[in-house]
């Protein structure tokens, strides 16, 4: 029998930032405390495009209802803009948002949840500031400069403006693939083996090269979105947020 979610979600203006918005969900019986688990976008995504997601993105919006469900406080910042990829303003976003949780609903402890680019922002977050207890990657940004060298699905150019117009020079060096070896924390990646955006080899490559443990799952056929979200299975990957 489907589980029953009931969840207050609410966009809301200010917080960790007075210029930026979040959205962010919570179970009707929750009160006080317990996890974070912090969600960093994917590309063209805003706090306000959650909503839009309900359309787009089903399976992606029911999964975090069943987190927040689950007990946890799901967090999706803005992380101060569309297309920031991993870089400062990105990051210093997320992490004022770790704060902010803390102070405004008690949580003690903080998770990453990284749709596609946010994966590599969640990553860099880490290595920067150590927030994190763990990492889950949904259609994980897992190379940077794959992506950028061979133009996967159009991006070469946001990543440029993401890093003053040259990634080459101040973005490769945050590249998740490079900044693996300093991550110490669990990372659970779900990702598509027809994906042609985030290829799996540089997801595996990821994986080999992450300093901590990893728990990887590759759903046959899923591309990337939906049909690679359709392959996550619920319960393990909020099994894994809750306990790592």
């Amino acid at each position: 029998m489907p589980q029953r979610v009931m969840v207050r979600s609410r966009l809301e203006t200010g917080g960790y930032s007075p210029s930026e918005a979040h959205y962010r969900l919570l179970a009707r019986t929750w009160r006080s405390g317990g996890r974070l688990v912090l969600v960093g976008h994917a590309i063209g995504g805003t706090a306000a495009s959650i909503g839009d997601a309900y359309t787009l993105f089903p399976p992606l919006v029911r999964l975090f209802e069943r987190i927040a469900n689950a007990g946890m406080v799901v967090i999706t910042p803005d992380g101060g803009g569309t297309e920031q990829w991993m870089n400062a303003t990105a990051v210093g976003a997320l992490h004022a948002a770790v704060g902010w949780s803390a102070t405004t609903f008690g949580t003690t402890s903080a998770v990453g949840l990284g749709v596609s680019m946010g994966n590599g922002a969640l990553f860099r977050l880490q290595d920067d500031h150590g927030d994190l207890e763990a990492i889950c990657g949904l259609i994980p940004l897992s190379d940077s400069d794959d992506v950028y060298d061979n133009d996967r699905g159009g991006n070469a150019a946001s990543l440029d403006a993401a890093f003053a117009g040259d990634y080459t020079t101040n973005g490769a060096a945050f590249n998740p693939l490079v900044l693996a070896p300093g991550v110490t924390v669990p990372w659970q990646a779900w990702y598509g083996s027809a994906d042609t955006t985030v290829i799996a080899s540089t997801v595996e490559a990821l994986a080999a090269a992450h300093a901590a443990t990893t728990d990887l799952h590759e759903v046959d056929g899923g591309g990337h979105g939906n049909t690679t979200f359709d392959g996550i299975d619920p319960d393990t990957l909020i099994d894994f947020l809750a306990s790592a």
